[in-house]
């Protein structure tokens, strides 16, 4: 993967695999399109979060600079889980894609998202008909 560089929020595609800080943690950049506007969001991935608050998605502002790593965030999804329903924080496959499972925002009506790990989209209703369950993913950091 090239060096990273500082760029405005708006101006990463979702999906991207970003950090606030040189030292800091790695996040998956993650939107939902709104009625006006684009929401943007970070996913945090590196290191895992270690509780569900953890998994809670951060809202961006649209100008703030973050740390384009360039590309997608490069996964090993890890074992396929003996559970048949995500938990929070999990990745998970079904016929659309494959998705994070986070908690969502504390001023949203949900409480809960799925996240699209190769698009950044948000999706509505992806824990049903799950085709397998990833509790042990991470993120692969030996080209970073």
């Amino acid at each position: 993967m090239s060096m990273p560089h500082r760029r405005k929020v708006h101006e990463i595609a979702a999906g991207t695999l970003v950090q606030r800080d040189p030292d800091g943690p790695y996040f998956m950049t993650a939107e939902r399109e709104g009625k006006e506007y684009v929401h943007h969001y970070l996913v945090r991935l590196h290191p895992r979060p270690a509780s569900e608050a953890e998994t809670t998605v951060v809202y961006l502002d649209p100008e703030e600079d973050l740390l384009d790593h360039g590309a997608p965030p490069p996964l090993d999804m890890g074992p396929v889980a003996g559970a048949a329903r995500p938990a929070c924080g999990d990745l998970f496959a079904n016929a659309h894609g494959t998705f994070f499972m986070v908690r969502d925002t504390p001023r949203s009506q949900k409480h809960f998202a799925f996240v699209n790990t190769s698009s950044g989209m948000f999706s509505r209703r992806e824990d049903r008909a799950v085709e397998r369950v990833h509790a042990d993913w991470a993120l692969d950091l030996s080209g970073l």
